[in-house]
């Protein structure tokens, strides 16, 4: 082997091949070395400051910070939209040379954000389409940048300890409140809001992510990290049966039960996941078939086993009375978020109907219909087909390349799926369940990874780091034998 020249050229390539290889490292949760770092002419060594990637994730601080700010966003306030505003910016510009990459595949989300905000040149109410038309473009460049994470099992244990906490004060600080319920009055648990509804909704969706990282803890032999999870599962179980929510339990059983089995496919090989998957798809196909109104099923079932009344708590007339509205402007609808403002008489109406004294914070608990009266069916059709190509491009990656943070995505679909027909989610900007729809959907979109090249190519570049090495050490000698 011919060992380069100090200043050659072929030196100079292969120090910038070994500077890829450290930097590789470093991806993989390696201490990057400085001491491999390039330096160019005319400018002085730079210490770099490293952070040990195994002990403390970034990934896992931005998801944390991320969601405690969302759910605690009644409490906080101003503040808590600082950070929900300011840290999708701030990550985007630390990763800003990854920008590009990360946008050209999962441009087609934006297309949610796009026309919400362009809605206000139809809108009943500018400022507040224009508003809340932002704050859409902030969430969604929240969702995209949970799905680029480097360790995307820490987005989901920064995201458990997010919900943790904050269910751990609903517990401690929470309250309860009277409901109607089939005819009687009973007592629900809101924790630290409004509503039981939203309550179980957060809870429902701790426990999936709680379960997903006692799943993960297991594999990676983290006996602490799977403590807190069961812990935290506990206390979602807990606190979903005080807020008496019967869609959640149905939502969360058959999303707890998918997630499960996602799991257990992951471990079988590629034709057996493929199999599993046609065969789930023709039964979610016979199940369509025998049931084209999923919101009727979920109806009869909550009537069934939860006693509830035949017009789920309302839900009926609210729906009566949308598509009223909906008939008014069907293709383009009212306005993003212009129908649900203090001034319309419509809104007025059925916040007087309900008894929201607040006037704030209702929806037609249905997400279809909300999205059809604030975008008509133009906006709801975008939103739906994004959904879609997101829920396929996640099974694709599932066939390719399983993993447990796969699993919950596609669980987590499922349960907005079947949450859909009597809850209005993941539509309203700023909110946990359309953040994490986002980036359920934008992990979908991400590229596969490349297959494992052979060996054979590696031998090159093994070749050219032994020629690194010897035009180093040839180097230190004729420095030292200078005079």
């Amino acid at each position: 082997m011919t060992t380069p020249k100090a200043g050659s050229a072929q030196d100079s390539d292969l120090f910038i091949d070994l500077r890829r290889h450290r930097v590789q490292s470093a991806r993989d949760g390696s201490v990057r070395d400085a001491a491999f770092e390039t330096v160019q002419p005319g400018r002085s060594r730079r210490k770099p400051i490293w952070i040990d990637l195994r002990v403390f994730s970034l990934d896992g601080a931005y998801a944390f910070v991320l969601f405690t700010a969302m759910l605690f966003v009644q409490q906080a306030g101003t503040l808590s939209g600082v950070v929900m505003a300011g840290l999708p910016l701030l990550y985007m510009a630390l990763r800003r040379r990854q920008a590009g990459e990360i946008l050209a595949s999962r441009w087609v989300l934006l297309l949610v954000p796009a026309f919400a905000l362009l809605s206000v040149l139809w809108t009943e109410a500018a400022g507040v389409t224009a508003k809340y038309g932002v704050e859409m473009w902030l969430t969604a460049a929240a969702g995209i940048g949970l799905s680029a994470a480097i360790r995307p099992t820490a987005v989901l244990k920064g995201a458990c300890l997010a919900f943790t906490f904050y269910l751990c004060a609903s517990l401690a600080l929470g309250r309860s409140m009277a409901i109607a319920d089939g005819g009687a009055t009973a007592e629900a648990f809101v924790g630290l809001g409004d509503g039981k509804n939203l309550l179980a909704d957060i809870a429902s969706t701790g426990s999936l992510i709680a379960l997903t990282t006692l799943l993960i803890s297991l594999r990676q032999a983290k006996p602490a990290w799977a403590v807190l999870a069961v812990l935290s599962l506990a206390a979602d179980i807990y606190i979903i049966a005080m807020a008496r929510s019967a869609g959640a339990v149905l939502a969360l059983s058959g999303a707890a039960v998918a997630l499960i089995a996602l799991a257990l496919l992951s471990v079988l090989p590629r034709p057996g996941r493929i199999g599993a998957i046609v065969v789930t798809l023709g039964s979610v196909g016979i199940f369509a078939a025998a049931f084209r109104d999923l919101g009727a099923l979920v109806m009869g079932l909550g009537e069934q086993l939860f006693d509830k009344d035949p017009t789920l708590t309302g839900r009926t007339y609210l729906w009566y009375r949308a598509n009223d509205l909906i008939a008014e402007k069907p293709w383009l609808g009212h306005g993003f978020y212009a129908f649900w403002r203090q001034g319309n008489t419509d809104a007025e109406g059925l916040w007087q109907y309900a008894g929201i004294l607040g006037r704030s914070g209702f929806n037609f608990h249905n997400t279809l219909v909300e999205l059809m009266v604030q975008l008509g069916m133009v906006g709801a059709a975008i939103f739906l087909a994004v959904g879609l190509i997101g829920l396929f491009g996640l099974v694709r990656h599932f066939v390719e390349k399983p993993s447990l943070p796969l699993c919950f995505w596609l669980a987590y679909m499922l349960y907005v799926v079947v949450r859909a027909p009597v809850e209005a989610v993941g539509y309203a900007p700023f909110y946990f369940s359309t953040c994490l729809l986002f980036a359920a959907a934008a992990t979908g979109l991400q590229r596969l990874p490349r297959r494992a090249p052979s060996k054979a190519r590696f031998a090159p570049q093994a070749v050219r780091l032994q020629a690194y090495y010897a035009a180093r050490q040839s180097r230190a000698g004729a420095m030292a034998g200078a005079p």
